[in-house]
């Protein structure tokens, strides 16, 4: 007896992937893959199978191979690191003065800095192998260039498998284009346009969200209402979503505030037992706040903000010792890394920046000859999940999704609709339906817009009608 999976013309579980590609399980033949694209940025991360957060990597050190002393064009007021082996040693000038000097063939030495121009010439004495320079306070592992820089990591139209938090299986992660805001996202230190108030800032110095020890120690000073504090910029009226990612050291409680003028909105954060906890606001709406686990001890601390004129607006965090309570005493600490301000009713995928604003392109996924995979009638059949509850349109009908994982079944036919959502069906009717010009699948998008914000589980289409008891199956 047949089974679905063998019904099924097309299958699209996500695990198969390469830039620019997202590969079906079914058919085998290629005709049922989609071509993937975000666009020509690297600010997209995913979260990996060990819970890592993902990034895009670039190493601007051309024929690495063969070193040679080169001019390296930069972005101003970025934070850089400079890595190599050797025993020889690399003088810097131009965007930074300094000298790094090996201390052995196999030794990794590195040096951060945070240029001062839009270029840097770096000046070989000596013998260096693996010479790297990228973005960011430490350095990653090397990536080998030649005549141009070369990308690794989740690189421009690589699709992202997501695990989300404790999942063995990996969501398509499919989102539209957004900016962050904060110039600095993980750099705190000095020359990254945070402040400080009786505190101070260590950077590198525990293991972040990312994997990488670069996260940011930061310490109470001699009044224990100390606060870090973020470049101001001036932002219209409107809804954003303030995140920063916290760990505990020897405070067990963080106060995340976004401030609008002489405005805020302020919430504390139990990072001992992963819970919000009480908010301050004064002019501003505050909106649903919420705390996720990340590896390695830290916490995603989110708040949704709501301001109601342009005005000159700020991160501002907080070390406590208790819910509802400012101060801490000196010298002790917690760890923060990672902050990120968007204009959005939810925090989306984390966007790196590392001196100027960012932006994060739309995905697309699109199979433009479906004719193979496709017919006049048959059934789609997915699964994604949503953060807020929403409506889904399909032919002449509106389908109310769920917050939460949502498994669809579409049966149509140029006389039929049956949809069963989540193991019963919610419509069954009769009408005309034109099902003639169906030829392409745009996988979480609309002509490359409006991009569902979400994660796919599965994509499968088939060219026959279905019983009910087989749509409810394919939705439990």
């Amino acid at each position: 007896m047949a089974t679905l999976f063998d019904q099924a013309s097309l299958v699209m579980i996500p695990s198969g992937i390469k830039e620019s590609k997202l590969y079906s399980v079914k058919p085998i033949d290629g005709s049922g893959d989609f071509v993937f694209s975000r666009g020509s940025d690297i600010q997209a991360t995913r979260r990996n199978t060990s819970g890592l957060i993902e990034k895009g990597r670039e190493n601007f050190f051309i024929n690495s191979n063969a070193p040679v002393t080169q001019t390296i064009t930069i972005v101003n007021a970025s934070v850089y690191v400079l890595s190599f082996k050797g025993t020889g040693s690399v003088a810097l000038s131009g965007g930074h003065s300094g000298t790094l000097s090996g201390t052995g063939v196999n030794d990794r030495v590195q040096l951060f800095f945070v240029s001062s121009s839009t270029s840097v010439i770096l000046t070989i004495s000596g013998t260096i192998t693996e010479p790297q320079l990228e973005l960011g306070t430490v350095a990653s592992n090397y990536i080998e260039t030649a005549a141009t820089s070369v990308v690794a990591g989740i690189t421009e139209n690589l699709p992202r498998l997501n695990y989300e938090s404790g999942s063995t299986c990996a969501r398509l992660l499919m989102e539209e284009s957004r900016t962050q805001l904060i110039p600095q996202s993980e750099f705190f230190g000095t020359g990254s346009g945070w402040s400080y108030n009786n505190l101070s800032v260590v950077s590198n110095s525990t293991t972040s969200p990312d994997g990488s020890a670069n996260a940011n120690k930061v310490i109470i000073g001699t009044s224990p209402t100390g606060e870090l504090r973020s470049a101001t910029s001036s932002q219209a009226a409107g809804t954003y979503a303030v995140s920063m990612f916290v760990k505990s050291g020897d405070l067990n409680f963080s106060v995340l505030q976004y401030t609008a003028g002489s405005n805020y909105a302020r919430v504390w954060f139990d990072l001992s037992a992963g819970a919000v906890g009480g908010n301050a606001v004064s002019g501003l709406t505050l909106g649903t706040s919420t705390i996720e686990s990340y590896a390695n001890g830290w916490y995603r601390c989110t708040i949704i903000v709501t301001t109601t004129a342009t005005s000159t607006n700020r991160i501002v965090m907080f070390g406590a010792t208790a819910n509802n309570t400012f101060g801490a005493a000196q010298n002790t600490y917690f760890y923060a890394w990672g902050a990120q301000v968007q204009v959005n009713s939810k925090a989306k995928s984390y966007i790196p920046s590392y001196g100027a604003t960012a932006i994060r392109l739309g995905d697309s996924a699109t199979l433009s000859s479906a004719s193979a995979v496709l017919n006049t009638e048959g059934v789609i059949s997915l699964s994604f999940s949503l953060d807020d509850d929403k409506e889904f349109s399909f032919l002449d009908s509106v389908l109310p999704l769920v917050q939460g994982v949502n498994k669809l079944a579409l049966q149509y036919s140029a006389t039929i609709l049956k949809v069963s959502l989540n193991g019963s069906i919610i419509i069954d009717k009769t009408g005309t339906y034109d099902t003639a010009s169906l030829n392409s699948i745009e996988l979480g998008h609309d002509n490359d817009l409006d991009q569902a914000n979400t994660g796919f589980d599965y994509f499968t289409v088939f060219t026959t009608l279905l019983s009910t008891t087989e749509l409810n199956t394919l939705t439990l």
